[in-house]
């Protein structure tokens, strides 16, 4: 009899032979294709990115504050997260609900303690992020954190849909291009000649 196979690596070595010249040609003409195949992912990855996000206080935050984490945090937004944004470790406060003005404090413009009601919660109708990783993103650009998160997971899935459908469809639009081209070849020749 002979020796018996050890793995799979000594059966394709073995019965199948080695890596020849053959098969790193082949490699080297699939790894292009390979990786444009990722390249969408990685887009969508870094152009879709939600960076650490927080309220923006209308009373607190002032275009000469450029801190992520400012000191009146402490009393105008809830420190407890909401069940969308419990995985987020990393923030101390809840990116997505601040502490409602208390009636008539709001057109008083300073920020104190006594001008917010830390018994009701409210939705924020504007962001601000931290924008030491990226200036700006698609999520940041276009506001899509909180209420509006299920349109940046839509993109994803839309982005998806076009992959899948392009490559589906692909094999179709090369088979139409190579029977175009041969009748244009057949017609031109056959009045050439």
């Amino acid at each position: 009899m002979g020796q018996k196979a050890k793995d799979y690596d000594d059966i394709l070595e073995r019965y199948v032979g080695g890596g020849g010249r053959w098969q790193w040609k082949k490699l080297m003409w699939l790894f292009p294709v390979h990786v444009s195949c990722g390249l969408p992912l990685l887009l969508h990855m870094f152009s879709a990115y939600t960076p650490p996000h927080r309220c923006e206080i209308e009373t607190c935050d002032t275009p000469t504050i450029t801190e992520f984490h400012p000191d009146f945090l402490n009393f105008t937004t809830p420190r407890d997260h909401a069940s969308s944004t419990f995985l987020r470790d990393a923030e101390d406060f809840d990116p997505c609900m601040q502490f409602a003005y208390k009636p008539g404090k709001s057109e008083d413009g300073r920020c104190i303690p006594s001008h917010f009601d830390h018994k009701h919660k409210v939705n924020c109708s504007s962001y601000v992020y931290d924008r030491s990783e990226f200036h700006e993103t698609l999520t940041t650009k276009l506001d899509l954190v909180c209420d509006k998160v299920y349109q940046r997971h839509a993109l994803g899935s839309v982005m998806m849909l076009g992959l899948m459908t392009g490559s589906l469809l692909g094999k179709y639009l090369i088979i139409l291009l190579f029977v175009t081209i041969t009748i244009t070849i057949t017609i031109t020749w056959n009045v050439l000649v």
